[in-house]
């Protein structure tokens, strides 16, 4: 699945309408329990670095290898300007964000 945000796909990654699947009022190990099968095998292809030994035993080592550091650093070295842009319009909007204040940020049009 590809899911486009203005006018960068997001491949791989379900998207709901309104709230980003509200990851600010949920942990992010939480938020990655509840997603769907064939979105957490593409997280994880995107994302080889976090599986290495001792592989993650549960969502919230996961969710932390995901976050550290190291491997945010390696995340970002294969993403291009668009992503990186989006990426800091999410985090400018905070636990709010929604698809729609993105666009109206970004100012891009909805293509549906």
């Amino acid at each position: 699945m590809i899911a486009r945000v203005g006018a960068v796909p997001v491949r791989g990654l379900e998207w709901s309408v309104g709230r980003m699947t509200d990851v600010g009022t949920r942990s992010f190990a939480e938020y990655l329990s509840r997603v769907g099968e064939s979105s957490l095998t593409a997280l994880l292809q995107a994302r080889p670095d976090v599986l290495v030994q001792p592989v993650p035993r549960g969502f919230s080592q996961l969710a932390q290898r995901l976050g550290g550091a190291e491997s945010l650093g390696v995340a970002l070295q294969s993403v291009n300007r668009d992503t990186v842009i989006v990426g800091q319009a999410i985090a400018a909007l905070g636990p709010s964000a929604t698809i729609p204040g993105l666009i109206r940020l970004l100012g891009t049009r909805s293509r549906r």
